[in-house]
């Protein structure tokens, strides 16, 4: 109906038989590399990370940006505004002194969450 070039196809039918089988699909999104990855981290400096590799990643949890949602009781009860909490390498924990499930100070460019 919208004479396109090269697609004569009468029914979905005809059009799923020219798709790609399964196993070529998952082939084609295959995330396996041959590339050798470092994966090395440098451990931080006597407690302090600020002047290691330690790198804070973080964003604003959905219903902590929005003053309108901040203030309201039924969405600070949902599972999106539960406090965040910090993820730490074992070694890295180690290193500073830190407990598993323990309370950290975590600072960057002035910002900080206890």
């Amino acid at each position: 109906m919208l004479g396109l070039a090269d697609f004569g196809y009468d029914s979905i039918e005809a059009v799923r038989r020219e798709l790609p089988s399964q196993d070529e699909i998952t082939a084609r999104l295959s995330n396996a590399t041959k590339i050798a990855l470092d994966a090395r981290v440098a451990a931080p400096n006597d407690g302090n990370v600020s002047g290691s590799q330690t790198e804070r990643v973080a964003d604003v949890p959905i219903y902590f940006a929005d003053p309108l949602v901040r203030r309201a009781p039924s969405l600070q009860k949902t599972r999106d505004a539960r406090a965040p909490l910090a993820r730490v390498n074992a070694a890295t924990l180690a290193a500073l002194k830190l407990t598993d499930g323990g309370a950290a100070r975590v600072r960057q460019a002035g910002a900080r969450r206890c």
